[in-house]
């Protein structure tokens, strides 16, 4: 992006991106809806729950920072990209009822990609479930070849989510957490983990300024639904470090009402995890 403005606070007509986003979450009646962000920008999302990430040490520590504000509830958490403006409420509700009907502790919201790039390569068992994300750096070169990549959106059912989040360990010596570390954990410990796959436009995100052009072509109007989603618990984080920002996390139980937090992802390559 090139700017020293946070890439989900960029306009995009007439909207900042992350608003978009939070709109989607919103449509869903998350109760409460917390955004995960940094100290610089703790005033910047009036009217929403916020939980402050001091340092940008990973999407897994964006997440734990979120937990003080959901602790005590049961249910679903949805995590979002915060930098994914076309996201569709439809699109968030499906991925939720698909999670629910399999009984996965977890589902991971992936696309298909003719250029996977960077991005983390989903390879499933047998049965269609997720068995692995294996980051591109350490993919080989069969596994670099799967088009079907990590989107960084997910939904955790919330009892199996905290004890895998309180077992990842950092990934480097900036002592980063990453949410992907806990869907591994998940599945080594023999636990159903859903692979749901989305629209690549929807679910890759703006990394650009081309692509907020095109997002901007591409987006008629606030989305809107008819009808709200179970409760749900949204996330995404901000770091003046980086020029993008990520994930979002939504969560919530099979009644109306839920939480919601926003995070960035504090990393300066196009999203992985």
């Amino acid at each position: 992006m090139r700017s020293e403005t946070p890439k989900h606070l960029h306009p995009l007509l007439g909207r900042r991106l992350v608003d978009w986003v939070v709109d989607a979450a919103r449509s869903l009646d998350p109760d409460p809806l917390v955004v995960v962000t940094g100290p610089d920008y703790a005033d910047a999302f009036d009217g929403l729950e916020v939980a402050v990430q001091a340092e940008p040490r990973g999407t897994g520590d964006a997440l734990a920072v979120a937990r003080g504000s959901l602790d005590g509830r049961e249910g679903d958490l949805l995590v979002l990209a915060g930098d994914s403006p076309l996201l569709r409420p439809e699109s968030l509700q499906r991925l939720l009822a698909v999670h629910r009907e399999s009984g996965a502790a977890a589902t991971v919201l992936t696309f298909r990609r003719a250029d996977p790039a960077s991005y983390g390569r989903i390879v499933r068992g047998e049965d269609g479930s997720l068995r692995a994300i294996v980051e591109a750096i350490d993919a080989t070169p069969e596994q670099r070849a799967i088009d079907e990549v990590n989107s960084s959106i997910y939904v955790f059912a919330a009892s199996k989510l905290w004890p895998a989040l309180e077992r990842i360990e950092p990934a480097n010596a900036q002592g980063e957490l990453y949410l992907t570390d806990a869907v591994r954990l998940l599945v080594d410990q023999g636990e159903l983990v859903a692979a749901h796959e989305g629209d690549s436009e929807e679910a890759e995100g703006v990394n650009t300024r081309v692509e907020m052009a095109e997002a901007a072509a591409a987006l008629p109007g606030p989305a809107q639904v008819s009808a709200p989603a179970a409760a749900v618990v949204a996330a995404a984080a901000a770091s003046r470090r980086t020029l993008r920002s990520g994930r979002a996390v939504t969560g919530g139980s099979s009644r109306r009402g839920a939480s919601c937090a926003r995070y960035p992802r504090g990393r300066p390559c196009r999203r992985r995890r």
